[in-house]
């Protein structure tokens, strides 16, 4: 996947923590479990053999980032702090979170990813990954969203980036609608949140990173 992204003009790179045991522990991508794995590797145009057996594990997390990416066509990459599974001993289906030395093993990765993908900004979803991509992205630009899986992290997560007005008033019905439907777990592998029927998604100028207000916003119908 790292071969394939070489090929592209990385926009950003998107930042998390460490992987869960739910979800990325289980495909080793971040923000991506068993039922986004596929969706994952076709966006770089590869195929990812599942690595697991038995039934398909939704993770919530993922599922809110990769309905945010369904809207995002500029080649986004997607990342760690610490790009393992951190847990408690003797027990793998836990999480932790990582320790400084792990961090500190984790950031020379994200360095020399960052060297080699050129990304135009970094995403930072939560704190810790906020922290790591300021120290290592200082000269260039940061956006921290809060973390979708903690209390108000999903509005953040839905609105920190920069979008032109026209698209926060369309967008915010659907947004409040969407939340409401990814705080239930999911019933069934291929379930994904209802949305208000007929309601466009936002372009990735719009939402990602549209800094030129002056400039006419580029999403349909406007």
């Amino acid at each position: 996947m790292l071969e394939a992204a070489g090929e592209y003009d990385i926009d950003s790179i998107w930042i998390g923590r460490d992987l869960g045991y739910r979800g990325n522990r289980r495909t080793g991508l971040a923000f991506t479990d068993d039922v986004h794995l596929d969706i994952h590797a076709e966006r770089w145009g590869i195929s990812a053999p599942r690595p697991t057996k038995g039934g398909m594990l939704a993770e919530r997390t993922a599922a809110i980032v990769w309905d945010i990416l369904s809207r995002v066509k500029d080649p986004v990459f997607l990342w760690n702090v610490f790009p393992l599974h951190p847990h408690e001993a003797d027990n793998p289906f836990s999480n932790r979170p990582h320790t400084p030395l792990e961090r500190k093993a984790g950031e020379e990765f994200l360095s020399h990813l960052i060297s080699l993908l050129r990304p135009r900004r970094l995403i930072a979803i939560g704190n810790d990954a906020a922290l790591t991509a300021n120290r290592l992205f200082g000269h260039g630009e940061v956006i921290k969203v809060g973390h979708p899986s903690y209390m108000g992290g999903k509005r953040s997560f839905w609105l920190r980036w920069p979008v032109c007005m026209n698209c926060v008033r369309r967008d915010w019905g659907l947004f409040l609608l969407g939340m409401r439907e990814h705080r239930k777990e999911f019933a069934a592998p291929n379930t994904k949140p209802q949305f208000f029927h007929g309601a466009r998604p936002t372009c990735f100028r719009c939402l990602a990173g549209n800094r030129d207000r002056a400039t006419r916003c580029p999403c349909p119908g406007k």
